[in-house]
Formats: structure tokens, sequence, C-alpha cells
């Protein structure tokens, strides 16, 4: 096929700001348009016809694309159809009523929330953990997490170790209601228990490191901030208010799972500890403190009121 003398010749680079002939057909109906608009404007027909491309092309990128701009024009419509016209925007009752509508259809076109596997097998070991620590003296909700589990141990993208970890779990026999710390959950093959999580927040919450060696007393004022905070037991995986002496029962009770805190490096703990854990001589360390002082009582008598 022979190439047309139009292909082969060479397009002129285009030169910003330089008018061009722009030979195109358009329909009657769109002639007429750009004629009224043209004459209410005062443009001419070509200077009406640019100022049209660019507002079109500069309102798609304002509506955020394509999509979008095809969204907001079905949700004006919608407003349109039952609001005609924009007198709605000057009346109370009608603005609040344009509010409901599309607060009702934004909630009916939500996409579904999309959770990675990772995810939702994390939430499993978490709804283990609610289970094991569930007294039975809370049928409704033992049977509500047991329904989970069951769901989650029949899931095909879950890996099998999982599967049985929730399985086993669904299973468990109730905690005792004696005033014992509550059982272990059942042990995560990979990731640390969340327990830990929770517990380097609190003691961030109460002005230590997040990791490293801890004293009697730290870990007492900091179980004594983790029972003060339903979202730190949440994260755990106890109760929504356990008791300090509950989280340091539970805290032992890993432990002696062998479900502990994750090993830190030597160097990043030695950082991470006062400078009395840091010191070579411990004693020299001691021995350098200043003494307390005592408050000296005064020698003034109390004034005495009539």
């Amino acid at each position: 096929m022979a190439a047309t003398p139009q292909a082969n010749r060479r397009r002129k680079s285009i030169i910003p700001g330089q008018k061009y002939a722009l030979g195109l057909r358009i329909t009657g109906e769109a002639m007429q348009l750009l004629e009224q608009e043209a004459a209410i404007t005062g443009r001419t027909q070509s200077e009406q016809a640019t100022h049209c491309i660019y507002w079109y092309v500069d309102h798609v990128k304002q509506m955020g694309g394509p999509q979008a701009l095809s969204y907001w024009q079905s949700l004006a419509q919608l407003v349109q159809s039952q609001f005609p016209g924009e007198s709605w925007l000057k009346t109370y009752d009608d603005y609040m009523a344009v509010m409901a509508l599309l607060r009702e259809e934004l909630a009916r076109r939500t996409p579904p929330l999309k959770i990675a596997i990772q995810d939702q097998i994390d939430a499993g070991y978490r709804i283990a953990a609610q289970l094991a620590t569930t007294p039975a003296k809370f049928p409704r909700r033992r049977a509500h997490l047991q329904d989970m589990l069951e769901v989650m141990s029949r899931c095909p993208d879950f890996p099998e170790a999982d599967r049985e970890v929730f399985r086993r779990a669904a299973g468990a026999e109730p905690p005792l209601e004696v005033d014992q710390p509550p059982s272990a959950p059942p042990p995560r093959p990979t990731a640390a228990h969340p327990f830990w999580t929770a517990w380097s927040l609190g003691r961030v919450g109460i002005g230590l490191s997040s990791g490293g060696p801890e004293t009697e007393a730290e870990a007492e004022a900091v179980a004594e901030y983790f029972a003060q905070r339903a979202d730190l037991a949440f994260l755990a995986g106890m109760p929504a208010r356990p008791s300090a002496k509950q989280v340091l029962q539970y805290r032992a009770l890993l432990v002696e799972h062998g479900l502990g805190p994750p090993a830190v490096p030597t160097d990043e703990a030695s950082e991470m500890a006062p400078a009395e854990v840091r010191s070579e001589d411990p004693v020299a360390a001691t021995a350098k403190r200043p003494p307390p002082t005592k408050r000296r009582r005064s020698s003034r008598p109390a004034a005495r009121h009539a």
C-alpha cells in the first residue's frame, strides 16, 4: 500500500503559545453549544473551543482522574435527582438531608477490605490467646471464639502448622477459675508472643527502655501500668481488666513454657541497660552514689491556732 503525502509529511515541532489550525468535524448540536457559549462570554469560536479543552483537562485532573470524575458525577446525579438545582446549598434542612444521602451512598459503595494472609494468621493467634484466658463462666464468648478458630483451622490459604494450632486451641479445656495464672496460649512456631510487644510498650509508658534487663521493682511497676491499660491487655491477648498480679503470673507462665521475650543482641542490651548495669564493677558504681539526704526537723514549735 502506497504511503499518502500526509504520511510522508514531516510533523513540525509544536511551539507553546503559537496558534495552529485544527481541522475537525463536529456535530450540529456541539456547534450550537459552541456558538452559544462564545456569544455569552464574548469569545470567538476558536477561543471558546480552546477554553473548553483546557477546562476539561484541568477538571479531570482536579477530580482525581477519569474514574474519579465518573464517580463524583454519579454522586452529583444522585443529589440532583432528589434536590434539583443549587438551592440545597443555602437551606440547612436540605443541606443536612444531602449529607445523609451522600453518607449512606458512600457507605454502600465502600470497597471490600482486603486483609493480608499474615495479618489474618496473627489475628488467629490473638483469638487463641483470648480463648485460653476466658473461663468457663463466659460460655457465649468462648463459643464465639471457638467458632472463629474452627473457621480459621479450615482456611486453605493458611499453613498447615497454623491450622493445626487453631484446631487444637478451639478444642482446649477452659482455664480453672481458682486464683491461678491463666493457662499459656498455644506456642507460635515463628514470631514472638504478642504479650512481649505489649510489655515493651508498658516499659516505654513508665519511662523505661523498650527492652533489656529489668529489676523486680521495675517489673511490678510495668505490671501496674499494664493493668490500667485495656489496649495493652487486648494486644497481649489477656482479659480486658487483669490485675497486676495476674499480669506477672501470666508473664512467668510464658517464660516457663518457652515463650519468653525475644533475644536482644549483647550490644543493644548493654546500651539499653542503666549505667549501674553497664559498669564493670557494680560495687564501685554503688559507692559513687551520693548518700540520701535526710530532712532536718525544724526546732521551731508548731504554731497553735486558737
